[in-house]
């Protein structure tokens, strides 16, 4: 029995920038994460922070190192963790979660030694007898013939795919790879060996990660219960083909598309093909067409997604990536970017200056999971949204305004009632409304700032408030550091009084760490004046 450290480690799967790749990958296509053996809490909390549209499952049966897990990572929605073995834990999950099996896996198997009976054979059976498809990445793991990763061993029995062959469920396709580097990152842990177990209905829907992350992991062996091969006609990014008949499939692709040019599936496969022959750049290309004819092609997303994270260097973040259409001043969907950029499925979303719920209805069509708290200063114009939406219990409305401060205000109504704004109107506005721009009416209603309406940081920020971005911001005080993105209306010219201009909007959100991923809907007056248009900032604590 090894002596057990309740030391918090910065960073979980023990600081491995080459395993942090890996298990980043991987985390882009499941819906679960499961982890026996939490120690501590450091990988439950890396996995929970990132990608928090994980449901996130862990265990751990140490009374002293379970009180530790829960105050480093069980505070975010979505996590589940208890203070039970790992058999325990699996007999927990098949009675009162099981409709999870049905949802990709990735797994983190660690529940081993420290005075407990070592499960991993049962969790191995479990997990691939009962989810159709996932990863199952094994700590502490043998790497044959590479003595400087460490493995763990009790008695006789050495923690290695010899110990868990015969608990793989009969049946299913499953690919075995193991670590392609000897590089020692981490500054807290040995370096430690892990074996990366895949599994399927059939091998061609399992990804080759060694093709993705050659620099990662080396794929050892593979079996096919129907001891065949994949077809070679199937280009999905995992297909064991040689060289040549690659190279033919390229080329049969190529001669497809010079008639079916707006085949987003062909595109799709030729992206693929040509990725797995080593040409990158041009797959992406490909790709990219694929999504330029369909921007929300299930598989040619997935795919640009995969490839273009893969490449980034090791330990860092993802890159904000949206892919679609691209080109000279081309128009992109603020909606669908948002989609893609946050990938949460159930985020938590703020639509301050929500109107009557015309931008809630686009944020619901893209997120129809999420929950969306909605501010809208007007009473009776909060009250026509909450009338809406009255049958979605995943909107809520608060008839307030938002800001720096809290406190009872007199908001004033203008004759055009949705351009409303706390501060006065420009000149420029006045020229261009006429009586419009003129206030009609004031009503009685609340000042709030962000940290104190929300139940929880939000994920996403889309604010359009009629020149009170910035104050809105202002009030969102530490929570603003938690968003994914935020998405504001900015002007490029005064249009009320005291406003702040974009380059203000954009040095506030770079200084708290956000930087700008593009521009939408921009407007332009008769004159031929660029006005004002929609911003996404991506945050730079997610992405790099």
């Amino acid at each position: 029995m090894t002596a057990r450290s309740l030391d918090h480690f910065p960073k979980g799967f023990h600081g491995d920038a080459y395993l942090l790749k890996l298990v980043n990958a991987l985390a882009l296509n499941s819906s679960v994460f499961i982890e026996t053996g939490s120690n501590v809490g450091s990988s439950l909390r890396d996995i929970a922070h990132q990608f928090p549209e994980l449901e996130c499952f862990s265990c751990e049966p140490d009374v002293a190192a379970f009180g530790a897990a829960k105050r480093h990572a069980a505070t975010r929605p979505g996590v589940h963790l208890f203070n039970e073995t790992s058999q325990d834990f699996m007999k927990r999950f098949e009675a009162s979660y099981a409709a999870r099996f049905e949802q990709p896996l990735l797994a983190w198997l660690d529940a081993h030694d420290h005075g407990f009976e070592w499960p991993l054979r049962e969790e191995v059976a479990f997990l691939t007898k009962n989810f159709t498809r996932g990863a199952i990445l094994i700590d502490d793991f043998r790497v044959p013939g590479r003595p400087e990763f460490g493995w763990d061993q009790y008695g006789n029995q050495h923690c290695s795919f010899e110990f868990i062959e015969s608990s793989i469920q009969d049946g299913v396709a499953w690919r075995l790879s193991y670590p392609s580097y000897s590089e020692h990152t981490s500054k807290w842990h040995p370096l430690r060996g892990w074996g990366l177990l895949q599994f399927a209905p059939s091998l061609a829907e399992i990804p080759k990660m060694s093709v993705f992350l050659p620099d990662v992991c080396d794929e050892d062996r593979a079996h096919d219960p129907k001891g065949a091969d994949a077809p070679a006609d199937a280009p999905d990014g995992s297909l064991p083909l040689a060289p040549d008949e690659l190279e033919a499939q390229i080329n049969a692709l190529m001669e497809k598309l010079r008639g079916q040019v707006h085949d987003p599936l062909l595109w799709n496969d030729l992206g693929v093909c040509l990725t797995l022959k080593g040409d990158v750049r041009e797959g992406l290309f490909a790709l990219g067409q694929a999504l330029s004819i369909d921007p929300a092609h299930p598989d040619a997303s997935a795919n640009y997604l995969a490839i273009t994270q893969a490449q980034r260097p090791q330990g860092s973040l993802p890159r904000p990536v949206s892919p679609g259409s691209s080109g000279h001043m081309v128009a992109r969907d603020p909606y669908q970017d948002l989609k893609s950029l946050v990938g949460v499925s159930k985020p938590l979303i703020v639509d301050g200056g929500a109107g009557r719920g015309d931008t809630v209805a686009k944020l619901r069509a893209s997120f129809p999971e999420g929950t969306i708290n909605a501010f809208e200063p007007i009473p009776e114009v909060a009250e026509s949204l909450r009338v809406r939406f009255e049958g979605d219990p995943g909107v809520m409305v608060s008839a307030c305004a938002l800001a720096s401060t809290e406190r009872p205000i007199a908001f004033p109504v203008w004759g055009s009632e949705d351009l409303s704004s706390n501060l006065p109107p420009s000149e420029l506005t006045k020229r261009d409304l006429g009586d419009a721009a003129e206030v009609a009416r004031s009503v009685q209603t609340l000042q709030r700032r962000l940290d104190k309406a929300l139940p929880r940081s939000a994920d996403i920020l889309k604010l359009d408030l009629q020149g009170f971005e910035v104050e809105a911001l202002t009030g969102a005080g530490d929570t603003l550091a938690d968003a994914r993105v935020v998405m504001s209306k900015v002007d490029f010219v005064p249009r009320f009084d005291g406003q702040p201009l974009y380059g203000e909007v954009d040095a506030f959100l770079r200084e708290r760490g956000f930087r700008l991923f593009n521009l939408y809907e921009l407007r332009t007056g008769t004159d031929g004046q660029l006005t004002s248009g929609e911003a996404i900032y991506v945050n730079t604590r997610y992405y790099s």
